[in-house]
């Protein structure tokens, strides 16, 4: 669920039914580590996604997925093996991922966890302080082209953002894990406001990471995952009660990461 990814391929979305292109990294079975994955799934069915490739490079597996306005490219975020963070693409047909360019702007330490695309196509990226997530996120533009980040804004409330979406009434929402409590963001400050627990069970055998929203019926969902990281369930999320309702009666097989190819209305 890390790595900025781009895809420029739109064939296998063609039916608005499958409006989620997901990525999954190569996690473990039976002591083989298996290749990573692309996939897509309807909003209903993600316990049967459908494979469309199997050659994802395993150095540049997404983070975080968003969609342009548009609907023509989703980028995504990805940090290579001296942990240095990139923007790049994947080509849903083939698999294929494409870099774009490093990321430049960030603070020494500071780890890239999520990406979104506003109403206006403006890029945000959210970076946590280091690699404990404990003291304070921070809120960044991004330039899709260069991968030039500006910040907006830093925050100690909900220091453990992993992931971002921008809806179309203007604002950010977030995850924060270690809460497992979604906030509210203020685009322009940065400043964060609790919406709710999550709820989302298991006595801490679940963790709430890639965080999506469909820009056509204004709801959010969550892909959650088991403690082991090689399991994953689907749950959409309350606007108003930050409350998780799973949409899946089982946890799948995979460590997944998605967003859903929908537009905000004009």
């Amino acid at each position: 669920l890390n790595n900025s990814i781009k895809i420029t391929n739109k064939s296998a979305l063609e039916d608005e039914n499958l409006s989620f292109a997901v990525n999954v990294h190569g996690v473990v079975r039976d002591g083989v580590r298996e290749l990573d994955k692309t996939y897509t799934h309807t909003r209903d069915g993600f316990e049967t996604p459908t494979l469309v490739a199997e050659n994802t490079r395993s150095n540049l597996r997404p983070f975080s997925l968003a969609w342009n306005q548009d609907m023509s490219t989703i980028y995504g975020i990805s940090r290579n093996t001296e942990r240095s963070y990139y923007l790049f693409t994947i080509d849903l047909t083939t698999g294929k991922s494409t870099e774009i360019a490093p990321f430049s702007g960030l603070e020494p330490n500071e780890v890239v966890s999520g990406i979104t695309i506003d109403e206006n196509d403006q890029c945000y990226v959210i970076a946590l302080d280091d690699a404990s997530h404990d003291t304070e996120s921070s809120l960044y533009t991004c330039n899709l082209s260069t991968g030039e980040l500006t910040l907006v804004g830093s925050q100690s409330l909900a220091p453990d953002l992993h992931d971002i979406v921008a809806t179309c009434d203007g604002l950010i929402y977030g995850t924060d894990v270690a809460q497992e409590k979604l906030y509210r963001i203020n685009k322009n400050n940065a400043e964060v406001s609790l919406v709710g627990n999550m709820n989302i069970g298991g006595d801490g055998e679940r963790t709430p990471i890639n965080i999506t929203y469909d820009r056509d019926t204004d709801n959010l969902y969550q892909y959650v995952i088991s403690s082991t990281g090689f399991h994953t369930a689907f749950a959409q999320l309350d606007k108003i009660t930050g409350a998780a309702t799973y949409l899946v009666d089982n946890f799948i097989f995979g460590y997944f990461v998605g967003a859903i190819r929908s537009t905000c209305p004009e």
